[in-house]
Order: structure tokens, then C-alpha cells, then sequence
């Protein structure tokens, strides 16, 4: 009877971390494949703008002011992100910088991508206004 027990635990443990490894390959390839559009923050007109992004375990929403062809603040509306909470500190380098290409907070690099994706999708809709 322990031998079974056993060997069921461990079948259930091969199966676990399978399941979490082919979610994490997903969840790169996602993150991998954004599409970020150039900005010329000297395009995007004063405004409040929202960007939204998801992947598999990644989900935020932010919302972004502009004035004077600046970032003056970017909050995160929403951010579903397993681990990754520390991520939210990219958004204080992306205002010190004016821009959402900034470099990626060290261990949430995923969370910190789709970050810079969300802002980088509401300051488009600034373009052209």
C-alpha cells in the first residue's frame, strides 16, 4: 500500500511540474512576441490614456498622463501577476525617463515587459490627437 501511495505522489508531482513548465514556456513566448510601437513622445498630445495587455499568467491595465510631451504619471490600474509585483517599480524609470523603453526590473521581467507593453499601448492612443 505505501509503495502505491507513493508512486502516485510522485506521478502527481511529474505531473505538477510539467503542467507549471509548459505554462512558463507559453507564458515566454507571449511575452516574447509583443509588439511595441515607436514613440515620439514629442507626438503624443496632453491627455489621460489607458493601455491594457494579457498573456496566459500576466494581466495589467495602466493608465498614463501626458503633459507637455511628458510622462507625468503612470498608474497601475490593475496588475494580476503571480510573482511579479516588484515589477510595478519600472513605471518610476519610465516617468524619470520620459519613455516606456526602459530596462526591465532584474527577476520580473515578464511582468516587467508586459508593463512597458500596457504603457507603450496608451501612449499610442495619444498619437495624432
Amino acid at each position: 500500500m505505501k509503495k502505491g501511495l507513493l508512486i502516485g505522489v510522485l506521478v502527481l508531482i511529474v505531473l505538477v511540474v510539467s503542467g507549471s513548465l509548459i505554462m512558463l514556456q507559453k507564458e515566454k513566448k507571449e511575452v516574447n512576441s509583443l509588439v511595441y510601437e515607436i514613440i515620439n513622445m514629442g507626438e503624443v498630445a496632453d491627455g489621460y490614456y489607458e493601455g491594457e495587455v494579457s498573456t496566459t499568467l500576466i494581466s495589467v491595465k495602466v493608465g498614463v498622463l501626458v503633459k507637455d510631451n511628458n510622462i507625468e504619471e503612470i498608474e497601475i490600474i490593475k496588475h494580476d501577476n503571480g510573482m511579479g509585483a516588484k515589477a510595478e517599480a519600472i513605471i518610476d524609470h519610465m516617468v524619470k525617463n520620459n519613455t516606456y523603453d526602459v530596462d526591465v526590473v532584474s527577476g520580473a521581467t515578464f511582468s516587467s515587459k508586459v508593463i512597458k507593453n500596457a504603457v507603450n499601448k496608451a501612449l499610442t492612443k495619444g498619437i495624432n490627437q
